[in-house]
């Protein structure tokens, strides 16, 4: 690809079929894969506003590896120990009040790392228990998302009220700004790493409670609930833990066993 000094001109001269034919190979790694979804969406973006012409796209002839969407929940086990070593982290002093904070909200909330870690004070309606986040990911198509809390996730805000210092609710050491997401990581780390669950990302954190929300609420109410701008993007969840399967299995077959006289 050639770029042109000004924007205004096309910002691109279509590949080479040698630089294609190079660049296509039998497969694409994962990190270019990645890539190109990034230069193709970029490139056909560039043709929507007229800066190159239609049709011109050289990555929409370059064959991608299938994009598997990772989806990790955690199990009711694993919920389990990861709450006991957050406890435990947080009374021994090994973790900050501001980090179990987030790791807790995380897993009661649904919401995006970015979220919480940027979660401002004025998000916060303590009357109606939720927070009202304006300026999220999918706010241009779904407008302000509303995230209702329950008694702990009350009792988690209100604990940090204490510590109010800025506009943030879990502010920088310095004041000036929020926490940076990477600490928040470093913490969900230590914490996969002490319960041995390596594979599970903080993201997976958002799809537990999805997971949870997908076994016994309609799809819509998932979409609401996680903010989803796309119903496909909820469609993962849709299928029911294995817990609730078992549950109701137990329940028809008591149902069939007492009309059997069992």
């Amino acid at each position: 690809m050639v770029p042109h000094n000004s924007f205004g001109a096309a910002l691109a001269t279509p590949f080479s079929r040698f630089e294609r034919l190079t660049l296509k190979g039998p497969r694409l790694c994962r990190g270019m894969s990645y890539s190109l979804r990034v230069f193709a969406s970029l490139l056909a973006r560039c043709e929507e506003w007229g800066y190159i012409p239609h049709g011109s796209n050289p990555a929409r002839h370059i064959k991608q590896n299938p994009h598997r969407v990772k989806h990790r929940p955690l199990t009711v086990d694993e919920l389990h120990q990861v709450g006991a070593t957050i406890n435990e982290m947080q009374s021994d002093g090994k973790m900050p009040a501001t980090a179990a904070a987030i790791l807790r909200l995380l897993l009661l909330t649904g919401c995006r790392r970015a979220e919480i870690v940027t979660l401002k004070w004025a998000d916060i309606d303590m009357d109606e228990a939720c927070i009202v986040f304006k300026d999220h990911k999918t706010a241009k198509r779904m407008g302000a998302k509303k995230v209702f809390l329950g008694p702990a996730g009350m009792e988690i805000i209100k604990g940090m009220a204490g510590l109010q210092i800025g506009p943030y609710v879990f502010p920088s050491r310095e004041g000036q700004g929020h926490l940076s997401p990477q600490i928040a990581n470093a913490w969900w780390n230590k914490v996969r790493a002490e319960v041995k669950i390596p594979d599970a990302r903080i993201h997976d954190l958002r799809h537990t409670l999805g997971a949870k929300a997908g076994a016994i609420l309609p799809a819509f109410m998932v979409q609401t609930l996680l903010g989803h701008s796309q119903p496909s993007t909820t469609s993962r969840y849709a299928t029911p833990l294995d817990l609730a399967v078992q549950e109701k299995a137990h329940e028809l077959q008591d149902d069939i066993a007492k009309a059997l006289g069992l």
